[in-house]
C-alpha cells in the first residue's frame, strides 16, 4: 500500500467521497471558511474569540505568543476518489488536510483607546494518496512504440 501523499494543488480537479462531490478549490474554501467560523466564534462576553485565548501560552512567568498553529487530519486519510484534469479516469485513495492558521494582532485607535484585536490568516493544503503509484511515462515510451511498428 502506498503511503506518499502529494499535494493537490489544481484547483480545478474533483474529489468525490461517496455522495458528495467538490472540486479541489471548493474544498479548500469550505474548510478555509469552516476554520474561520471556529476562530471567531464568540463566547459568552461578546468579545473573545477563540484566536484571543490562543495568541499566547504561559508558563508561570514565561510567555510564549503563538504566531503560527498548524492542524493536520489523521495520517490515515478520509477515504476518497479524485478525478485530475487531464487523467483517464477515478484514482482511488486517501485524503489529508492540513491547515495553518497564522494570528497576528491588529492594533487600533478608538476615541483615544487603543484595543487589539487578533487577525486570522488561515491557509489550507490538501494531499492525496493514491491507493496504487502510477507508472511515469518514459519520454523514450514514444521512441519504442514506433520502433516496435516497424
Amino acid at each position: 500500500m502506498n503511503n506518499i501523499f502529494q499535494v493537490l494543488d489544481n484547483d480545478t480537479d474533483v474529489v468525490l467521497f461517496e455522495k458528495d462531490t467538490y472540486t479541489v478549490g471548493r474544498l479548500k474554501e469550505l474548510i478555509h471558511n469552516n476554520f474561520g467560523n471556529k476562530f471567531y466564534t464568540q463566547f459568552a462576553n461578546g468579545y473573545q474569540t477563540v484566536a484571543s485565548l490562543i495568541q499566547s501560552v504561559s508558563i508561570n512567568e514565561a510567555i510564549f505568543k503563538v504566531e503560527d498553529i498548524t492542524w493536520k487530519s489523521s495520517c490515515e486519510g478520509r477515504r476518497c476518489q479524485i478525478l485530475r484534469v487531464g487523467s483517464r479516469g477515478w484514482e482511488t485513495g486517501r485524503l489529508r488536510i492540513i491547515t495553518s492558521t497564522e494570528i497576528t494582532t491588529d492594533n487600533r485607535i478608538t476615541s483615544n483607546k487603543v484595543s487589539s484585536s487578533p487577525k486570522v490568516k488561515i491557509q489550507v493544503i490538501i494531499e492525496f494518496c493514491p491507493d496504487e503509484l502510477l507508472a511515469p511515462e518514459s519520454p523514450l515510451d514514444d521512441i519504442r512504440k514506433m520502433m516496435q511498428a516497424t
